[in-house]
C-alpha cells in the first residue's frame, strides 16, 4: 500500500511504476484467496503448489520495482545482453522457471506437503526427483555455458557478476537438494531448500531484469 501511495505521489508519476506497486497488492489480495482454498481443500497439492509459485511471481515484481524506482524508465523491462548471448539467457531463465515448478511437485509429492494427512500426489517420488533433478542438472549447464561464453568477451560487467552470483547459489542449492534427497528428505533441509530456492530465483531476476547502470538517473524531482 505505501509503494502504491508513493508511486502515485512521485512526479513525475510513471505508469511502470504504479503498475509493479498495485501488482503487490493484487498479489497479496490473490493470496488470501488461495490461502483459503488450500486450508479448505485440506492442503490439496495443486493449491499449494500454487500459494509458492504467486509468492514467486511477487518477489519477481517487487524486485523490479525495486530495480525501476527513482530512475529514468528504460526502454526495457528486461537486461541488455549481447546478440550471441541473449538466447542463452532466455533458455536459461525457462529452465530456472521449470525447476523451480518441478522442485514444487517433488515437495507436494514427498512427507512435507502438509500434516499426515494432508492430500499428496500420487506419483513415485523418485520418478518426480529425477525429474526435477534433470531440469536442474540442465539448469546449472546452461548457466556453466553462459559463464563460459561470457568470460570468452574478457571484460568485467554487471552481466559477469550475476551470471557468476547464479551460479553459486545453484549449485549451492542443488547440493542441498541432494543432500536432502540421500538423507531422507529431513525438515530442516526442506526448508534451507526452500530458501535456497527463493536465493536462486532472485539471482535469476538479478540475471534477467535491468539493472540500475542501464538507466539514467532523474535529475529533477523526487523519487522513492
Amino acid at each position: 500500500m505505501a509503494a502504491v501511495l508513493l508511486s502515485h505521489r512521485r512526479s513525475p508519476r510513471r505508469a511502470d511504476l504504479v503498475w509493479l506497486s498495485w501488482s503487490l497488492v493484487a498479489g497479496v489480495l490473490a493470496q488470501i484467496v488461495i490461502g483459503g482454498v488450500v486450508v479448505l481443500t485440506g492442503l490439496n497439492p495443486y493449491a499449494n503448489m500454487t500459494h509458492f509459485l504467486v509468492s514467486m511471481v511477487l518477489i519477481a515484481c517487487a524486485f523490479m520495482l525495486y530495480r525501476r524506482s527513482g530512475m529514468e524508465a528504460p526502454t526495457s523491462f528486461f537486461r541488455k545482453v549481447p546478440q550471441h548471448l541473449k538466447s542463452l539467457v532466455i533458455a536459461t531463465a525457462i529452465v530456472g522457471v521449470a525447476a523451480i515448478v518441478t522442485g514444487t511437485v517433488v515437495t507436494a509429492t514427498g512427507p512435507h506437503a502438509g500434516g499426515e494427512d494432508a492430500v499428496r500426489f500420487g506419483f513415485a517420488m523418485t520418478s518426480v526427483a529425477r525429474v526435477h533433478g534433470a531440469t536442474v542438472i540442465a539448469f546449472v549447464a546452461l548457466i556453466v555455458v553462459l559463464a563460459i561464453q561470457d568470460r570468452r568477451r574478457r571484460s568485467t560487467s554487471d552481466l559477469t557478476e550475476a551470471v557468476s552470483a547464479l551460479l553459486v547459489v545453484a549449485v549451492a542449492q542443488g547440493a542441498i537438494g541432494y543432500t536432502q534427497y540421500f538423507t531422507g528428505v529431513p525438515v530442516v533441509l526442506v526448508a534451507a531448500h526452500i530458501i535456497g530456492a527463493i536465493s536462486m530465483f532472485l539471482a535469476l531476476c538479478h540475471l534477467v531484469v535491468a539493472p540500475r547502470d542501464e538507466i539514467r538517473p532523474v535529475i529533477d524531482g523526487p523519487a522513492f
